[in-house]
């Protein structure tokens, strides 16, 4: 299904609205005023030259979008029943990355919104003199403003160092119980560190809410990650040329062409750590259905001899801030989880948060105790994913016994242990959200079992709860807890794991998090069949 057909006539119309909207702002604010409206005038008048020049420069990308939506037409006429040729990108068979438009897209918002601030600025920097202190409050968009500025620019040196990254596919479209190949250009030279990471995702978005409460979130369906050693990769004058072939097993679903929610699209990645900037492309590709299908490969062997299927390579648990340390005085090894690969993210939450509390602070100095609350609101939230992103770091110690899981707190080390012999297995739940980087925190999950009578450390809420209701039970044998008596509040406290201890917080993708999880698992010796 393609994404529906846009109309010039509601394109005119709108851009004449936004047109006429912002001539009135500029009558309005050129008219005669009193002194003390000269300020709001100025505003006024500035905020319509925006308005007026937006809707004028509208009409490029407008016009632009008829162009293409005239071609694309033309292509679902010539093929209905190949949807992949219906993108003259893939129709080609050249595929660009989505960086230079992230790029382009960014630094629209950034100036977009450093003319609305600093035009407000400049315009309420007189009531600053006439002890105005409220006005201060508008200096915190123009900050906002150089983070947006900051963001913008590093997506520009990543494109310009790199060049114009293409993905150019072997066959169009990559087939569902086939392959998806092809080679990644790169205009200029991959200086690699360590190795290349190649990453397959089918991801689907679904938007949840309306209004200022709509919000999109996308889950990894499926996904496989290889890694090419830096002297594999084909560098020579023309750039650098990274090899790709990934089979894709049946049951996986089709590129969806659609808009509308849920929409699922196909997301071929490389990345890798190089001196500056890293060198990150991102690319969509057409997976389909056709009827071809070929024999599933062999899992233990690669499909081409440059990859590597393991991702947990001692490169790639150091780029995760996984160590594996060596055995203690009493022989017991263990793995540290550390937060040093999330430092951007623990820098900007730490700037959101401190941000929000001097407007919770200017505000109430102003003596503006409503806003105060409601920001102080947020602002308590923004603490609070701050303190979870900083103290991350976890620490898993396998004894012959136990299974000892310390986490760094403000205060110290928290520990916990665990019997080794009851632990079922390790679970992978989804964490935080990064940009398109999705994190995971592994779960050390007990037998089933829970005790009716006693505590143990680790336990789930799920169970005091139960267990807080079992005691009512017996007290009142003839009120039942929300329909359930004795014996089934017990059956149900039976059913659930006796703890689950977190062992980590932030390992990056579900490749790494699975490879980590056997990993675990040999070390606590969790059996492989369960």
């Amino acid at each position: 299904m393609s994404a529906p057909k846009a109309k010039a006539g509601c394109g005119y119309l709108f851009i004449g609205t936004v047109v006429a909207i912002g001539l009135l702002m500029l009558m309005v604010g050129v008219a005669p005023a009193a002194d003390s409206e000269v300020v709001g005038r100025r505003i006024l008048t500035a905020l319509g030259l925006l308005v007026v020049t937006g809707g004028f420069l509208f009409l490029i990308p407008m016009r632009r979008a008829l162009a293409r939506q005239a071609a694309q037409e033309k292509l679902e006429a010539d093929f209905p029943n190949q949807p992949w040729k219906w993108r003259p990108e893939w129709n080609a068979g050249r595929i660009e990355a989505t960086g230079g438009k992230a790029a382009l897209a960014m630094w629209f918002f950034a100036l977009l919104w450093n003319t609305i601030s600093w035009t407000s600025v400049f315009a309420a920097w007189p009531q600053i003199g006439r002890g105005e202190k409220a006005v201060w409050l508008v200096f915190l968009f123009p900050l906002v403003g150089v983070f947006l500025l900051w963001a913008a620019i590093y997506q520009t040196i990543r494109a310009r160092k790199f060049g114009r990254t293409v993905f150019l596919p072997t066959g169009v479209p990559g087939v569902v119980g086939g392959y998806l190949g092809g080679v990644i250009h790169v205009p200029s030279t991959v200086q690699s560190e360590t190795e290349v990471s190649l990453a397959l995702q089918a991801c689907r978005t679904t938007v949840t809410g309306s209004g200022k409460n709509r919000s999109v979130q996308t889950d990894i369906v499926w996904e496989h990650e290889v890694r090419i050693a830096r002297e594999n990769l084909a560098t020579g004058s023309a750039g650098t040329d990274i090899p790709v072939l990934f089979h894709i097993p049946a049951g996986q679903p089709d590129s969806d062409l659609k808009t509308s929610d849920p929409r699922t699209y196909w997301r071929l990645t490389a990345k890798a750590a190089v001196p500056g900037v890293d060198f990150e492309s991102t690319f969509e590709v057409p997976v389909f259905t056709t009827g071809e299908t070929v024999a599933t490969p062999d899992p233990d062997k690669p499909l081409l001899a440059e990859y590597r299927e393991d991702t947990a390579t001692p490169e790639a648990l150091a780029a995760a801030g996984i160590t594996l340390l060596p055995a203690g005085p009493g022989g017991h090894p263990a793995i540290a989880f550390s937060s040093r690969h999330i430092r951007a993210t623990k820098i900007v939450m730490a700037a959101l948060a401190f941000s929000a509390s001097a407007g919770v602070a200017a505000l109430l100095a102003f003596g503006l105790w409503v806003p105060a609350l409601f920001v102080g609101f947020f602002d308590l939230i923004l603490l609070l994913i701050a303190y979870s992103v900083w103290t991350s770091d976890t620490e898993v110690e396998v004894q012959p016994a136990e299974v000892v899981v310390r986490a760094r707190k403000l205060g110290g080390w928290k520990e916990q242990r665990v019997p080794r012999d009851q632990i079922a297995l390790v679970r992978t739940d989804k964490s935080m959200r990064s940009g398109e980087q999705q994190y995971y925190k592994l779960v050390l999950v007990g037998q089933a079992g829970a005790d009716a009578n006693q505590a143990v450390a680790g336990e789930p809420f799920v169970i005091r709860k139960i267990r807080y209701q079992l005691e009512r039970a017996r007290k009142h044998p003839g009120n039942p807890v929300a329909g359930q008596g004795t014996k089934e509040l017990i059956a149900s406290l039976h059913s659930l794991p006796r703890f689950q201890v977190t062992a980590a917080n932030s390992v990056p993708g579900p490749a790494l998090a699975a490879s980590v999880v056997r990993l675990l698992e040999q070390r606590i010796g969790v059996p492989a069949e369960r």
